[in-house]
Order: structure tokens, then sequence, then C-alpha cells
């Protein structure tokens, strides 16, 4: 997150004022926007800034699962040629 701007982190720091830091599922990206906008921090962020740090956070929190693949070597097969 070194790379965020003072808008990204003004609106990470309403979600950590108002929902415990993260973005809750409950509530759509426009009544979470309606809520943001109406603070003084909202002054400067656009409704698209504001989706895009939302997209983020919630990349953050979803789980990745490893899943064990087992290979087997390819047999070599011989090329057949087809005559026209």
């Amino acid at each position: 997150m070194t790379n965020a701007g003072k808008k990204e982190l003004a609106v990470r720091l309403f979600f950590a004022r108002n929902h415990s830091g993260s973005v809750p599922a409950n509530k759509t990206v426009q009544q979470l926007y309606s809520q943001f906008m109406a603070t003084d921090a909202g002054a400067d962020v656009s409704y698209g800034l504001f989706n895009g740090v939302v997209k983020k956070m919630r990349a953050d929190k979803i789980p990745t699962k490893a899943t064990v693949v087992s290979l087997e070597p390819a047999e070599p097969k011989t090329p057949k040629a087809e005559v026209i």
C-alpha cells in the first residue's frame, strides 16, 4: 500500500473509522459512497476512485485456496501424416 495516494488513504481511513477497517458485505457501493460523501473527507473523491478502493479492499480479504495437482509425464506420440 505504499503507492496509495492521499484520496485512497482517505477512503481507507473512512472504513477504518466507520466499519472496523473492512468493507461491509451487506451494503452496496452506492450506499457506502453516500455515507462517505456525508463526511468531510469525501469532498474530492470521485465514485470511480471510491469503487476502485472498495474493489482492492475486497480482493485483499478473499482467501485463496491452494490445490495440489499431480502431474504425469506425457508419452511421446508418433506424428501421422495425412495424404491429401
